[in-house]
């Protein structure tokens, strides 16, 4: 640990841990490609047009935004 003059303390880690939200993030990416690999490998996305598979992906990523913020640990700081 390294102190700088004025300044809060400055932690120096090699391996910085991964935040909760991010792992929440991967882990909710890595669902959305399994699924839609599923649904590629059943013939289902052939039957739909591109413009729909865009739509549904955007929607996709945006569930996935809203709930990892929503269920992110609250940063708490002394004094506030």
């Amino acid at each position: 640990m390294r102190q700088t003059p004025g300044r809060a303390r400055v932690i120096v880690a090699k391996g910085v841990p991964m935040k909760f939200i991010n792992m929440y993030l991967v882990g909710y990416v890595i669902l959305v490609i399994g699924v839609a690999l599923a649904l590629f490998q059943t013939g289902i996305l052939a039957r739909v047009s591109g413009m729909w598979i865009f739509i549904g992906a955007i929607v996709a990523v945006g569930l996935g935004i809203m709930m990892s913020v929503s269920s992110g640990k609250p940063d708490v700081t002394p004094g506030g």
